[in-house]
């Protein structure tokens, strides 16, 4: 019988040790949820706006990507027919962290083989994820009316 009266304290020791941890869990649990996590909601993110423009004309219908060189979650946003967009950081959370970005832009068919317009086909040519060539943009505050402008003419470079 004392053998069961061990065991049984044993048992209930544990059962203490589990709920008094549990209850420590549970607080990190609940400081990680509201301190962010993963989301990135305590993140310090500055309003971007803007238009795509090339040779003057709004691209529609490109997605933007904005990478931060620093590291950490980038923005998309996506232009209308007036060629402007707004960064979002997730889907609650509008704008983009400060600091050098690395954009690239990427085009989406509506339809099976369809192509991209003439203006959209400059942009990606010149800064698609595949082009291997970014465009740099530093965003150190907010930002309204960021005007990304590009030529459909080839550079000439002086040598």
């Amino acid at each position: 019988m004392s053998n069961l009266s061990v065991v049984g304290r044993g048992c209930h020791a544990r059962l203490q040790f589990l709920r008094e941890w549990q209850g420590i869990w549970s607080a990190c649990l609940l400081a990680l949820l509201l301190g962010g996590g993963c989301s990135g909601s305590n993140s310090k993110t500055v309003p971007v706006s803007g238009v795509v423009l090339v040779d003057g004309k709004p691209v529609a219908g490109v997605t933007l990507l904005f990478n931060p060189v620093a590291g950490g979650r980038g923005s998309t946003g996506f232009t209308d027919a007036a060629g402007q967009f707004e960064l979002r950081y997730n889907k609650d959370i509008r704008g983009a962290l400060p600091g050098q970005h690395q954009v690239t832009f990427s085009w989406s068919q509506d339809e099976p083989g369809q192509e991209p317009t003439e203006l959209q086909a400059v942009v990606l040519a010149l800064h698609s994820e595949d082009s291997g060539n970014p465009y740099e943009v530093e965003v150190v505050g907010p930002v309204r009316g960021l005007a990304l402008e590009f030529s459909s003419q080839p550079s000439v470079s002086a040598e």
